[in-house]
């Protein structure tokens, strides 16, 4: 439980870009700042594999509610 071994085996993931690894060996050695910086690469791939559906989402909703609102007068 070294945490200057869990830095650096965080750091390894990092540049390897095995984020989520990273985070749990940042996690354990108590390091925020590279925590963060992992997390942020986890949350950004996210984003920009479901973009798309969350703008089509958005787009059709409101359509559905232009339409409805449109009827409803």
């Amino acid at each position: 439980m070294s945490v200057l071994a869990h830095n650096g085996i965080g750091m390894n993931y990092m540049y390897t870009q095995q984020y989520e690894d990273a985070m749990f060996h940042f996690e354990i050695a108590g390091n925020r700042f590279y925590y963060s910086q992992a997390f942020w690469e986890v949350r950004n791939i996210w984003l920009q594999s479901n973009l798309g559906y969350i703008l089509f989402g958005l787009i059709g909703f409101s359509l559905v509610m232009a339409v409805t609102k449109k009827m409803a007068t």
